[in-house]
């Protein structure tokens, strides 16, 4: 260390600084578009905002697309041998959707903290409600619109 200090939990903004949301931004995307969406944009923000989580963020992430994998095989199990009936898929998509929100919020609490010194050492945030527009509405017709072609 040459002739300073660093503070464990400072953030050490990457080059993608300038897009850095407020994490409650990408909590939201995951409710309202989902894991794919929210999950990535979350770990983007991680990066971008050089997060002192962000690797334990990543493990969040990794650790729930493990738990939906394994919720979806045991899923399709248990409704192949008659055991789950269609009167409970709406229990099993509310219990999807908690595990992934579950997770989001895991991610919005490790992120807080380091962007709320960001914030109060002088960093910008971007428009996260752009932001939320883009990954919610514009991303989804995007991709739909590939599927199509591929």
């Amino acid at each position: 260390m040459r002739g300073g200090y660093s503070i464990i939990d400072e953030p050490r903004p990457g080059p993608f600084a300038r897009v850095v949301v407020n994490p409650l931004w990408p909590l939201v995307a995951t409710m309202l578009a989902g894991p794919l969406y929210g999950w990535g944009w979350a770990l983007f923000n991680g990066f971008a905002l050089g997060s002192a989580s962000r690797w334990r963020e990543l493990t969040f992430v990794g650790l729930g697309v493990l738990a939906t994998v394994g919720a979806l095989l045991l899923l399709g199990t248990l409704k192949e041998a008659g055991t789950l009936t269609d009167g409970a898929m709406p229990y099993v998509r509310v219990a999807l959707k908690a595990l992934w929100l579950t997770v989001a919020y895991a991610i919005y609490q490790r992120q807080a903290d380091s962007f709320e010194i960001h914030e109060t050492y002088g960093g910008t945030s971007a428009n996260g409600p752009l932001g939320l527009l883009l990954v919610g509405l514009v991303l989804p017709r995007l991709l739909s619109g590939i599927k199509g072609v591929l």
